[in-house]
């Protein structure tokens, strides 16, 4: 049978594992950006790993018999807003790459506000680009982030939603900037 995988994280699997896939049936993975990012806080390093994935993971690829796509998103764990920031700027310009084909890996994991915001402009660049997403749904029994935010209870979350309304949601701003 023949497949594709829609979550693959090449850059994380050897060549021999990939092959097997291919020895399997699988004809294309779609490369997903990891939702953590440890090691480094910094834009440059994400953009890099952006770059890696259009080029070296691709041609990597082809060579094991698969073809390649990537989705691109910046990890809500593992960067700082500033750098946050510096790559939603550059991130368009990669969304009109060929290989492009999703956002992701994109979602929340703790809750936290910058998550939070992170992800309704993740989904805004996404709906501009018409572009699918690759959603990351938490671990609820081992969370990755530092804290946790509790979770109200869906009367709480009804009340919540009934008073706000869409008009008052600006997605375009990006609440973790100075300006």
């Amino acid at each position: 049978m023949r497949f594709v995988d829609a979550h693959l994280h090449t850059d994380m699997i050897e060549d021999i594992q990939l092959q097997k896939l291919v020895m399997m049936g699988m004809e294309a993975a779609v490369i997903p950006s990891p939702h953590m990012f440890l090691g480094s806080h910094d834009a440059d390093a994400v953009l890099l790993l952006w770059e890696r994935f259009l080029t070296l993971e691709v041609n990597t690829a082809k060579t094991l018999g698969f073809e390649a796509y990537a989705s691109l998103s910046v990890p809500f764990f593992g960067v700082t807003a500033k750098d946050a920031e510096k790559c939603l700027e550059k991130l368009p310009d990669f969304l009109k790459h060929e290989r492009v084909v999703a956002m992701g890996e994109i979602g929340l994991d703790c809750g936290t506000q910058f998550e939070i915001d992170l992800f309704r402009e993740h989904l805004r660049i996404a709906k501009a680009h018409d572009l699918p997403v690759i959603l990351h749904t938490p671990i609820r029994l081992a969370p990755q982030g530092p804290t946790i935010t509790p979770r109200s209870s869906r009367s709480s979350l009804r009340r919540a939603s009934r008073s706000r309304s869409a008009s008052s949601i600006t997605p375009a701003k990006r609440p973790w900037t100075s300006a």
